[in-house]
């Protein structure tokens, strides 16, 4: 099929598409900041590697999935399946229990491979092993994963590092990821929501 044949079509009583919040997003140039700043923190801002490392990860991976919190921190490696044509999926669970799949781009499974080169873990999928997090929880040994407040506060920590993140949009400061963006791959993506906040 090369085309939507059903675009254009009006249901009658359907409800109408409420517009896309843009307000605490971040822009592109806002953005290249956060990474710049997320690039440089192990030798200027007393980040562990490892800390720093898994950072970089989390805003990578979350930017490129749209992820929510919950999906985001209780996924594995054997949540990642590829289709015969090489495209990469990850299966969720979401809200109410509903199981979905969610499309991995090249900038996600790029960030992937170089968390799991980072952490010492092989990168071909036929030597994971299933019950590995995606985001490693640093202070245990265990594989439970790190709870939502801990994710906050390694998102706060990042914004509070620079002087030229602090700047207050609105009552919940630190936005979420969620405005069309080009991608350094040029691929225009759309997130409609990323990590919670």
């Amino acid at each position: 099929m090369l085309a939507n044949p059903f675009v254009g079509v009006k249901v009658r009583g359907a409800p109408q598409a409420t517009p896309f919040d843009t307000t605490r997003s971040l822009t592109e140039d806002e953005w290249l900041l956060i990474r710049a700043i997320a690039n440089d923190l192990e030798p200027s801002r007393s980040w562990s590697a490892p800390a720093a490392q898994r950072l970089r990860f989390l805003l990578d991976f979350s930017y490129a999935t749209g992820l929510r919190a919950h999906e985001l921190m209780t996924a594995t490696l054997g949540d990642i399946t590829c289709a015969p044509r090489g495209e990469a999926w990850l299966r969720v669970t979401g809200k109410g229990a509903q199981e979905g799949k969610v499309a991995l781009p090249p900038v996600a499974t790029d960030a992937l491979e170089r968390s799991l080169v980072e952490r010492g873990l092989p990168v071909t999928q036929a030597r994971w092993t299933p019950h590995t997090l995606l985001i490693p929880n640093l202070a245990t040994t265990g594989e439970s994963p790190i709870t939502p407040t801990r994710r906050r506060q390694i998102t706060h920590r990042l914004f509070r590092t620079s002087p030229a993140c602090s700047k207050p949009t609105g009552p919940r400061w630190p936005p979420k990821f969620g405005v069309p963006a080009r991608t350094g791959c040029g691929i225009r993506m759309r997130r409609t929501r990323w990590i919670g906040a």
